[in-house]
């Protein structure tokens, strides 16, 4: 499962060091293109045993906090953007926040975050710093890209220059029966036509149709009865945006 724990031992604190396997691959995948390693000083599923600056945003999946001491100003800077470009909400927190110094990465996408974690992606995507104070992000933007839900065969690699559907906003607008006009909706109903075979509307309403044809998807690829409800899944959405669209 790409979603499950594992250990890494410690942290550079003396706490568990534990995170998911896509976290860890997003990171795998940061240090090739910077040519170094990288030090996590914090990682996930801390409940109880974060800083306490940190606040919650720890407790859950997709969140570590990695060292920048032993990196020259250059290399933070340079490490922040390879973190946004695989797909981390990177923040770099300085001394003058109150912080020690290091940066903080959040996995986009990944359906395990402590809602105050949710929220720092949100923050993120507005251009703000994910604190409080709703500061302006630092450090150079770049596009966001999304790292897959799942194990692709052969092996995880970042993936780009598709259609982005956003989890949380879809199933908003599918529990609300189409309120909205989305095209994050539109994406799916083109995906369900090729996919499912349906001849929907692609009007990027989220109506009694487009549910059926994604609880005709749910059933097809073998999800569970309680998640065949017509209202997108993690899973089932990954599935259906193979080789179509990403998920965040």
């Amino acid at each position: 499962m790409f979603l499950e724990k594992i250990s890494l031992g410690r942290d550079s604190s003396g706490r568990p060091l534990v995170i998911n396997r896509r976290t860890k691959a997003m990171l795998e995948a940061v240090e090739r293109k910077l040519g170094r390693k990288l030090v996590i000083v914090q990682g996930s599923f801390l409940a109880g045993k974060a800083a306490k600056r940190s606040g919650p945003t720890h407790n859950r999946a997709g969140v570590v906090d990695i060292r920048t001491k032993d990196q020259t100003a250059a290399q933070q800077t340079q490490t922040l953007v390879e973190l946004r470009k695989v797909s981390f909400a990177a923040f770099h927190r300085t001394t003058k926040q109150g912080f020690a110094d290091h940066i903080h990465a959040v996995a986009i996408g990944d359906p395990g975050l402590d809602p105050s974690a949710a929220r720092q992606v949100e923050a993120y995507r507005n251009g703000k710093n994910g604190l409080k104070d709703g500061g302006p992000l630092d450090g150079p933007r770049v596009k966001i890209t999304v790292f897959p839900l799942t194990m692709p065969t052969g092996g995880v690699v970042p993936v780009g220059g598709r259609p982005v559907v956003h989890l949380v906003t879809v199933q908003q607008q599918f529990r609300a029966g189409g309120t909205k006009v989305l095209p994050d909706v539109k994406t799916i109903q083109l995906a369900l036509n090729a996919r499912v075979k349906t001849n929907l509307a692609v009007d990027g309403r989220a109506g009694k149709f487009t549910r059926e044809a994604y609880k005709k998807h749910q059933k097809a690829i073998g999800s569970a009865p309680k998640f065949i409800d017509g209202i997108p899944g993690p899973k089932d959405l990954a599935n259906l945006g193979r080789g179509r669209f990403q998920v965040i």
